[in-house]
C-alpha cells in the first residue's frame, strides 16, 4: 500500500526529499493516476509517498514546530545551507490551497529509474517535477 502522509519520525523525525523525485499535483484523480503509473514502471508502493491536506503539511512541517526543538533548530540550519528548506515551504503551501505532493524514492544509482519516474510524473500532470540528489536538485521537464 501507498504511503499516504508518512510519519517521519520512522525516517530520521522530519520528512526530506533527497533521493527521490516530487511532483505537485492540483487534483485527487492525477494522483491516483500516477500511482497507478508508477507501479506499472516498477515502483513499489513502499517507495511511493503521497501528502495531502493539513495532515500532509504536519507531516513534511516546514518549520520543524511539529516535531520539537531538535526539529527546528534543523530546519534553520537546513534553510542556510539546502534547497530542501525551499521545497517544504512550497509543499506546505500547495498543500494548504488543496493540492497534493507525490514523492518516489528511487536512490542516487539508477538514472533510468530516476528519468522514468520523473517522465511519469510529468505525464501524468505534475508541476513542479525535481529530482533531489544529495547535492543539487534536478528539475524535470515540466
Amino acid at each position: 500500500m501507498v504511503d499516504v502522509n508518512p510519519d517521519p519520525a520512522q525516517d530520521n523525525f522530519q520528512f526530506n526529499p533527497i533521493e527521490r523525485v516530487t511532483g505537485l499535483f492540483d487534483a485527487h484523480d492525477p494522483v491516483t493516476a500516477a500511482v497507478a503509473a508508477l507501479r506499472e514502471a516498477g515502483i513499489a508502493d513502499s517507495d511511493i509517498e503521497v501528502f495531502a491536506g493539513e495532515e500532509g503539511m504536519r507531516r513534511i512541517d516546514p518549520t520543524g514546530d511539529e516535531h520539537g526543538t531538535a526539529a527546528k533548530i534543523f530546519r534553520v540550519v537546513e534553510s542556510w545551507v539546502s534547497d530542501t528548506s525551499d521545497f517544504h515551504a512550497m509543499a506546505a503551501a500547495h498543500l494548504a490551497s488543496g493540492g497534493y505532493v507525490v514523492a518516489a524514492w528511487v536512490g542516487n544509482e539508477d538514472s533510468a529509474r530516476k528519468d522514468r519516474v520523473m517522465q511519469v510524473l510529468a505525464d501524468q500532470g505534475a508541476r513542479d517535477v525535481k529530482f533531489w540528489h544529495s547535492l543539487f536538485v534536478e528539475q524535470g521537464k515540466r
